[in-house]
Order: C-alpha cells, then structure tokens, then sequence
C-alpha cells in the first residue's frame, strides 16, 4: 500500500479471493480509511464480462458466479471502467513478462483488452506464484507490475 499506484489511485478495483488467491482485505480496509472508492467484479456469466461495483463494506458482498463473494448488482453503485486507477489482479501463476494465469474464464483477459480501460494493472501474488515463462495464446493480456511478498517485478 505503500506502492505509488496505490498512493495515487482515487478508485480501485480488487478481487475477493478464492482457494489460495492473495487476500485483499488490507488493502480494501487501506484504501477505505484513505477516502478512495473501491469496487468488486460481478461475474456475468452470460456474456462473459466483469462489472464493477463500489462497496463500503465487506459484508456487503455474498456468494456468486463460481463460488466468489460479489457485490450487489445495483446500478447507483456501478463503477465505469474510466473511473478505475488501479485494478489489482488475482491470478494462479504469474511470469515476469507480466502474463498471467487464472482460472481459465478469460475475464480479466477482456477486461483489461477494453478500448476504455486505461487503469494501472498490479497483480499480487505469493513468490511461489512466480514463474520463468508462461505459456502465451493471442488473447493473454499483460499486467503492469507484479507485487509479491518480498518484491515488486515492472513488467515490460
């Protein structure tokens, strides 16, 4: 939280962690406390997309689409993707080159490949998350920078 993407960011989109995914709990709680909006992705299975929604609170969010805590889906709370700074990513495995690999659903992928999403893309991720060389398919998109633990990887 002391990264200057986070420092400079007025909205935030982060993840609910699932299975072994970094939690965000301090850095929702963080920013909160700094006065910076902070949403959660909606899953929306049907067209395959992510929303974004703001939350004030974390037990404002329930279980949805695969088993992740989300949102509500309330219209006064829908966060435009011009209005996010900073999205941070979750993710399986990570290389340096800033690929990533998820759980297979793509939806990052063409949330970060929208012509009007401008926002810094961080991952976190645990060391052991990191890898030499991911496989790559056209679709992949890259993060910015990595942040584990004990470093933080500027991906080129």
């Amino acid at each position: 939280m002391e990264n200057p993407f986070f420092v400079e960011a007025s909205c935030l989109g982060t993840y609910s962690p699932i299975r072994n995914e970094v939690n965000t709990q301090e850095i929702f709680h963080s920013a909160k406390s700094l006065g910076k909006r902070v949403g959660f992705p909606v899953t929306l299975t049907s067209i395959r997309k992510l929303l974004f929604f703001e939350v004030q609170d974390l037990k404002e969010l329930s279980l949805g689409a695969f088993g992740i805590n989300e949102p509500p889906f309330l219209e006064k709370s829908l966060i435009s993707l011009d209005d996010i700074d900073l999205l941070v990513l979750p993710g399986i495995a990570f290389d340096e080159r800033g690929y990533r690999v998820g759980y297979g659903g793509g939806y990052y992928d063409r949330l970060i490949g929208e012509s009007n999403f401008n926002a810094v893309k961080v991952a976190i991720a645990f060391d052991i998350q990191i890898v030499e060389n991911l496989p790559k398919e056209p679709h992949d998109k890259k993060v910015d920078c990595i942040i584990t633990e004990s470093r933080m990887i500027k991906c080129l």
